[in-house]
């Protein structure tokens, strides 16, 4: 887990992660804002909470509901057994939110601690392999399934939407801003044609194309295949 701009080399080395933690640096922190709250980040939140007894309020995020849900059993869990290392005013809101949303979250909620801000923010970005090895939700380059890719189960875009009816110039950008493909131009190219011949609808049928359009590697001491 990377670890967010909370985290600064002048700080004193934390007694709660073992690492130069900017919380241990604040005298009488008040606020801990955790963003994209999976079981890890959960892990280290809790220690944190246990090792900060100043800390009176925390307001954890994450879009995907599994990921949320399993936080939120995880800390519970881990709260009830070890109650006498947290406070008993301490204020904790979990919320199923893209962390986009924070202002928005923050005034819905009311919390008079959170009107002057956060003293920390734990970020965890990306994708897990809780979400990489469940084939049906669409990241998988390894198991076929369905050309998904959505944090949010109830967001109504799809990847299979956008490589199959987003114009061929936002594909290309797809490919080169964010999946920083450098052959972008002749992947954008390939899929857009697909769609002649029925489109791409599954994590197989990408992979495929793109195997088919990438030039192969030829190894040391690999012999080249001849045809005929």
């Amino acid at each position: 887990m990377r670890r967010s701009s909370s985290c600064s080399a002048s700080a004193a080395t934390c007694r709660c992660c073992s690492a130069k933690c900017w919380m241990c640096s604040r005298a009488g922190s008040s606020g801990l804002l955790p963003i994209a709250l999976s079981v890890p980040p959960a892990i280290l939140l809790l220690s944190i909470i246990q090792a900060h007894s100043e800390l009176q309020c925390y307001l954890g995020m994450d879009v995907d509901p599994m990921a949320h849900q399993m936080a939120k059993t995880k800390i519970d869990s881990l709260s009830c057994g070890d109650s006498s290392s947290t406070s008993s005013n301490l204020r904790g809101y979990f919320l199923l939110r893209n962390f986009r949303f924070i202002k928005s979250v923050v005034d819905e909620i009311g919390d008079e601690l959170m009107d002057s801000g956060f003293d920390g923010i734990l970020m965890d970005l990306g994708v897990s392999s809780m979400q990489v090895n469940n084939a049906e939700r669409g990241f998988s380059v390894l198991n076929d399934g369905p050309l998904d890719m959505r944090m949010d189960p109830q967001a109504s875009l799809k990847a299979e939407d956008i490589l199959n009816s987003w114009p061929e110039s936002e594909v290309g950008r797809i490919l080169r801003e964010y999946g920083e493909e450098s052959n972008w131009f002749f992947l954008q190219n390939k899929i857009v044609k697909s769609r002649i011949h029925g489109g791409l609808h599954s994590t197989g049928d990408l992979v495929n194309l793109i195997q088919n359009s990438t030039p192969k590697i030829q190894l040391p001491g690999q012999k080249e295949d001849k045809v005929g």
